[in-house]
């Protein structure tokens, strides 16, 4: 009589081998999700609270020129120059701003408190054109036309800035003139959440275009790999190095709407590093162009798996 226990023995060894091996890796793969879910919670969460402080400051930052225009208008009607530029310049100093100017209706502006800015003609700038149409209005994040002090404090041309303009009325609601503020993007750097709980999470602003609007905590090592020159607001599009597109964060969030990556392992980042992110998209407060996702600012926020 054949003996089958030795046979039976290492199919019963074998059966709880392949069961305990597919055992493991299903609570590997349900720990994965349970984590990956997490992550993408906390994720949403900051993402969407950085929304809304860049949103407030914004807010903020119109209620502010509306009510220096309408101190300044009791100057300016009266064409007392040397108070209106006084009260400029301390307006300045208060919030910080980068310079602060009034051009006539014509552009030409009239007072600046940067001297080498007066005379100059704005009448082709879209945050003069709306100011004269009577809308408060907060420009992109643009390449400045003029130098300006960056962060080493020298001139630089093309130096990141943003404008907030309103009209300047008089007693009849007639405008007299166009109140600007050059906003200090740095104020706005120190806005982004500071994402020291890893080595490897951070949190940024991308233009239509995809290109970064502050600044990554990769710069230093971005530099070092040529990446960028001098800093990555305006400098690095975030792009998946491997297709040379934009990253899949990138595309959905200039698309619209808000998000996760909600298969496999998460994304491949700017670095060329996969990630776990979430993204919202953000239109800037009163700027609509005929329906197309123009003026938009989104929200991107990553945590490497």
């Amino acid at each position: 009589m054949l003996n089958t226990k030795r046979p039976l023995l290492v199919v019963y060894v074998l059966f709880l081998l392949l069961l305990s091996m597919f055992t493991a890796r299903t609570v590997i793969s349900d720990t994965f999700k349970v984590f990956r879910e997490g992550v993408v919670r906390d994720l949403q969460g900051i993402a969407e609270k950085q929304a809304e402080v860049i949103g407030k400051y914004l807010e903020n930052e119109k209620k502010n020129i509306k009510v220096a225009a309408y101190d300044l208008h009791r100057y300016y009607a009266k064409s007392d120059y040397m108070e209106a530029l006084e009260y400029l310049v301390s307006v300045q100093n208060i919030y910080h701003y980068k310079e602060a100017f009034v051009a006539n209706t014509a552009g030409n502006v009239v007072l600046s408190s940067d001297v080498d800015n007066a005379r100059t003609n704005i009448s082709s700038r879209q945050y003069f054109q709306k100011a004269k149409n009577g809308e408060t209005f907060i420009s992109d994040i643009i390449g400045s036309e003029v130098p300006i002090e960056n962060e080493n404090g020298q001139l630089e041309l093309g130096m990141p800035t943003m404008f907030v303009s309103t009209p300047i009325l008089n007693a009849n609601a007639q405008i007299l003139g166009v109140l600007v503020f050059r906003i200090d993007i740095n104020q706005i750097n120190t806005l982004m959440f500071k994402m020291n709980a890893t080595d490897t999470a951070e949190i940024y602003l991308i233009n239509k275009d995809g290109y970064m609007l502050t600044e990554s905590r990769f710069t230093d090592a971005l530099e070092l790999g040529g990446l960028i020159e001098k800093r990555t607001t305006l400098e690095l599009a975030v792009i998946n190095p491997k297709t040379n597109s934009l990253t899949l964060a990138a595309k959905k969030c200039i698309a619209g709407g808000k998000g996760f990556n909600d298969s496999g392992y998460g994304y491949m980042d700017y670095r060329g590093t996969r990630v776990l992110g979430y993204w919202i998209f953000s239109r800037k407060t009163g700027v609509k162009a005929g329906g197309k996702r123009k003026n938009l600012w989104g929200t991107a926020l990553k945590f490497l798996s």
